[in-house]
């Protein structure tokens, strides 16, 4: 069993983060530039602890930045690993694809694919005799399973938490989402707003509609949010909900030909993704683990201790022996 004993307790979280998290990092942190074929370049950095067992690399969700997984690669770090983390094209302070701050917008999940790859090969230069681990939340755990799909490679074993298989559409069923997106993008609507309103970010706090279960780390990450311009997305275009549909399709369907070994960590009360699409990714793919987290809402990492005692050792777990079967098959 892993050990957990660095673990934070919930309370005091911001005061956790300013005095332990972010000093025990700093002096790890190393910029990695990741320069993209299109002229391109996204914001990526490491943690490069002494003599690390692997490398994580994160793959983050909808509207995210790297400084919000900062308890999260402290957790790895004091396990034992090195971490990498980039920031999406048009999250935080990579490229965008336009000029609005607050709106997210691609064409296709593929430029995500690419632009990954770039950066993990950049992480294999950085760390060229480390095996590697993939993390990837919400959006970033459909990056990561069409990124899987491709690079059967690259992974000895991955993380899906929360992944974005099938977003909650509500009334709207999929399909219809689907040829309605279309439709505008075929009349050129492509970057506009879905949504006709309330697309800027307006610095309200809405904790209890939020994907957070605790409240300090849902303050700690939201101030961020208000100190940075950068961290602002706050909602989607018409072009980036077009390609979550077709992509989150794909996904599914070529699940059964991912060779990495995985485990889906699925949250309960989750508004933002169904639980259909991530059940009916696990029933394909041939090496998966799937492990339920009934009471934890979407950032099953940002939940209460005893939600998150669950979740790390589950996920140190499942990659302790996951590197176990590879070093033994390396031998």
């Amino acid at each position: 069993m892993a050990d957990l004993s660095f673990l934070l307790p919930d309370e005091d979280f911001e005061q956790h983060l300013n005095q332990t998290i972010l000093p025990t990092l700093a002096p790890l942190c190393e910029p990695l530039p990741v320069a993209l074929p299109d002229g391109a370049a996204l914001s990526a950095r490491v943690y490069a602890t002494p003599n690390p067992k692997a490398v994580v690399c994160i793959c983050h969700g909808f509207s995210e930045f790297a400084d919000k997984y900062a308890e999260v690669c402290y957790n790895f770090v004091k396990a034992g690993y090195a971490v990498a983390i980039c920031e999406h094209r048009g999250h935080g302070f990579s490229t965008r694809e336009v000029e609005d701050l607050y709106k997210v917008h691609i064409d296709d999940y593929s430029v995500y694919v690419r632009d990954y790859d770039c950066f993990v090969r950049q992480v294999i230069r950085r760390f060229p005799a480390l095996p590697r681990l993939l993390l990837c939340h919400s959006m970033g755990g459909c990056i990561g399973a069409l990124y899987l799909e491709q690079h059967p490679k690259m992974f000895c074993a991955a993380v899906l938490s929360s992944p974005m298989l099938e977003l909650n559409t509500g009334n709207i069923a999929p399909f219809a989402g689907w040829m309605y997106t279309r439709k505008l993008v075929k009349k050129g609507l492509g970057k506009e707003y879905l949504a006709p309103d309330g697309n800027d970010f307006d610095g309200i706090r809405r904790f209890e509609g939020s994907s957070c279960l605790h409240q300090g780390r849902y303050d700690a990450w939201f101030n961020m949010r208000l100190a940075q311009p950068m961290y602002q997305t706050n909602s989607l275009s018409v072009g980036w909900a077009l390609a979550s549909l077709q992509a989150q399709s794909r996904a599914v369907l070529r699940a059964k030909k991912i060779k990495t070994q995985m485990l889906l960590c699925q949250a309960g009360p989750d508004h933002l993704v169904l639980p259909r699409g991530q059940n009916r990714f696990a029933a394909r793919a041939k090496d998966i683990q799937l492990k339920k987290f009934p009471t934890a809402r979407h950032e099953i990492f940002n939940s209460p201790l005893a939600i998150r005692r669950d979740y790390w050792g589950t996920v140190l777990d499942f990659y302790s022996h996951e590197l176990a079967l590879a070093e033994g098959g390396a031998q």
